[in-house]
């Protein structure tokens, strides 16, 4: 009597794992259904509607344009002044979250036991919504009533409108959410560090390495993945900003400020250039799953190595 090879035998192993899976995807199938009429319906029809003309005023009438909104976009100077300055607010932001989050995280390392006490406490502007935040921040930055002015009169320095002259508008929006989201990126920082082994770092003490060196070869290597996941999440919640550029300026003085996200908005729902709005709406989405990708493909060597 002939016996099953082995290669029927992993092919039997095979087909009955394969049907093993049969159940678990039947709890999974509602999910995804639902997943893809919640996401993938209304981003299609945003795909969709981006090709068009479609207006509120007329909504039946809409025609098929082609690329035209999206080549309207990158000939528009308001488009690339807005991805200017998303770009910059976005690489500012980011970039200072995560210098001043890692010295944070650093400077409680050593401390422990006062980390959580000191976090209830300093993770207080990450709870607060980005509304009043904005709220807040834009009474502190008033040109006649607001605090920071007056401090700054008492010291004899000059005062400014913040939030009204071209040259200072956008760093203000940037500090306000530097302000806002440091405590956040330290905290994921913080979590890195406390979890890494101390074998490496105890190793290179005992070889005669100084605490910048151990930093510098041991430290940021083994904190390498996770910081580029806090910046990864950052960067996709700065390039969607919306909440405190509303609240604090609007997007001016003379569009000094105008972030993507708020663009479309002025043009979707001020201007009603819906279908240009979407047009746009898809290009930043292109650019965000484009960087995503790359950042996330350089997260995933890190751990590899």
């Amino acid at each position: 009597m002939m016996t099953a090879t082995p290669v029927h035998q992993r092919r039997r192993s095979a087909g009955a794992g394969i049907r093993r899976g049969y159940p678990a995807l039947g709890f999974l199938l509602p999910s995804l259904v639902i997943l893809g009429i919640v996401v993938l319906v209304p981003l299609l029809y945003v795909v969709y509607l981006s090709f068009t003309d479609y207006s509120f005023i007329a909504p039946t009438q809409s025609r098929f344009v082609g690329v035209r909104n999206y080549i309207d976009a990158l000939w528009q100077r308001d488009f690339r002044n807005s991805l200017w300055v998303t770009t910059v607010f976005t690489a500012v932001t980011v970039g200072l979250e995560t210098i001043l989050g890692l010295i944070v995280a650093l400077a409680l390392r050593t401390r422990q036991r006062y980390s959580r006490a000191f976090f209830s406490v300093y993770l207080m502007p990450t709870i607060i919504t980005p509304i009043s935040t904005g709220l807040v921040w834009a009474y502190i930055l008033h040109p006649t009533l607001g605090v920071f002015n007056y401090v700054l009169g008492l010291l004899g320095a000059p005062t400014r409108a913040w939030l009204g002259e071209g040259g200072t508008a956008l760093l203000s929006v940037c500090l306000v959410d530097v302000w806002e989201w440091t405590p956040l990126v330290a905290l994921m920082l913080y979590a890195g560090l406390v979890s890494l082994p101390q074998e490496p770092m105890e190793a290179a003490h005992v070889d005669g390495a100084t605490r910048w060196q151990v930093f510098r070869y041991v430290t940021m290597p083994l904190i390498k993945p996770v910081a580029l996941g806090a910046v990864l999440i950052r960067t996709l919640d700065a390039l969607k900003t919306f909440d405190i550029v509303y609240v604090l300026t609007s997007g001016g003085p003379s569009n000094r400020t105008e972030l993507l996200s708020f663009h479309i908005y002025r043009h979707g729902f001020l201007y009603a250039r819906f279908s240009y709005a979407t047009a746009v709406s898809v290009l930043l989405l292109v650019g965000i799953l484009v960087f995503t990708s790359i950042l996330a493909r350089m997260t995933m060597n890190e751990e590899k190595a």
